[in-house]
């Protein structure tokens, strides 16, 4: 077999890999001996790599499919982790996922115009109130009066307002305590976070 390209006359005879590599040289995607007016070819479309397209929901647009009310037993520093906890049973919706170096910080896809953010948990815990507590929560149940007056008259919480500030009482912040329990819980548990940060980052 000569050592040279049959197409354009590449000398391969000093090579002492030259049949391996004469094999790429004819079987590459621009041909050596190629017209002038051939386009020349970068990749084929299977060799492009399109952007993770993140079948997520931001936390401002978060959809609770099927809402249910908490039960009138159920003690008040627990109803709002109630309510977190059903909300984000819709994987679609978990929009937040911890890093693993961090104890304390969570990534998390706000809106869809702005990049991910990393926020403290207490941050956190005031997006979700300001983007999806008083938007969604259930207020047509027994007990959603009792519950309203202890959120805004000792917790310092107002669902009837627009945004909450995330200022709470010194002395038992029991609404806090029970947010910081259920998302350090939550974000602890939900797998698959390498491919969920993925997501976020690559969010579309």
């Amino acid at each position: 077999m000569a050592r040279v390209c049959p197409k354009c006359g590449k000398d391969f005879s000093t090579n002492p890999y030259w049949t391996t590599d004469l094999r790429k040289h004819l079987a590459r995607k621009n041909p050596c001996d190629r017209p002038a007016e051939w386009k020349f070819v970068r990749a084929t479309p299977g060799d492009v790599q399109e952007p993770i397209k993140a079948s997520l929901r931001c936390l401002d647009s978060v959809e609770w499919a099927k809402p249910v009310v908490p039960s009138p037993e159920t003690p008040k520093r627990f109803v709002a982790p109630w309510f977190f906890k059903q909300v984000f049973k819709d994987p679609a919706n978990v929009c937040f996922v911890r890093p693993n170096r961090s104890k304390n910080e969570i990534w998390v896809k706000e809106t869809k115009e702005e990049p991910v953010r990393i926020v403290k948990i207490d941050e956190f815990i005031k997006l979700f109130v300001n983007h999806v507590m008083i938007k969604h929560f259930p207020r047509d149940y027994e007990g959603f009066g009792e519950y309203d007056t202890w959120l805004y008259c000792e917790q310092f919480v107002n669902l009837n307002e627009d945004s909450w500030d995330g200022q709470v009482p010194d002395d038992g912040p029991e609404f806090m305590f029970g947010m910081r329990d259920v998302v350090k819980e939550f974000v602890d548990t939900w797998p698959g976070k390498t491919q969920l940060k993925n997501m976020l980052v690559n969010f579309l």
